[in-house]
């Protein structure tokens, strides 16, 4: 069947096998050989065979044929995170301004496809990466990393005017007598801080 030599009335044939090719070898080549059921399916089938001798005798043979079922296998073999191994669920911290990872993500069965989504437009503090694994049978499981972007720890001003005036070069500003109100304006070189 399909190439294979059949064993004790049965076969196993690959995965996706939907029709079965049977080549059946008579002793008498004026013996005739019937074949039916050759449409598969995955998992069990009978393939059912008559056999007609020259003279009328008939015998009834079933060739058990069995397909492997398509992988539903969602598992990876590889997740690594910025080249480093992690499992699902875990957390890994990345330095601030951070704004994408390198998810390396392979699935243990070669048929099996791997998206991810979240890698990348990161932000400061918690994010979450998502590895959805879609089996060969189209079985969905999805793997999920937090990845946690420090804050900036920056405390440089870009620019510091008191009533207008620039006090971020440093010195003395002096103030009109009788002054009440100052305006300070400061702004941070980090736009996080």
């Amino acid at each position: 069947v399909n190439g294979i030599t059949v064993v004790d009335g049965s076969v196993t044939l690959p995965v996706r096998s939907s029709l079965a090719l049977v080549r059946a070898i008579t002793v008498d080549p004026e013996t005739t050989v019937a074949i039916s059921g050759t449409s598969l399916v995955e998992g069990n089938n009978s393939i059912q065979l008559v056999i007609t001798a020259p003279d009328g005798t008939v015998r009834n043979e079933t060739i058990s044929a069995f397909v492997t079922p398509v992988s539903s296998n969602t598992n990876l073999s590889t997740l690594k995170i910025n080249d480093t191994a992690v499992q699902d669920g875990a957390t890994v911290n990345v330095p601030n301004r951070t704004s994408s990872v390198a998810v390396t993500a392979v699935p243990v069965d070669a048929e099996a496809l791997a998206a991810v989504s979240g890698a990348t437009g990161l932000r400061t503090g918690s994010n979450i990466v998502s590895i959805t694994v879609t089996a060969a049978n189209g079985t969905k499981k999805t793997y999920q990393v937090t990845v946690i972007v420090a804050k900036s720890s920056n405390t440089d001003l870009s620019s510091l005017t008191l009533n207008g005036i620039d006090a971020l070069a440093g010195g003395t500003i002096t103030l009109p007598a009788r002054t009440a109100l100052a305006t300070v304006k400061a702004v941070t070189s980090d736009p996080e801080s």
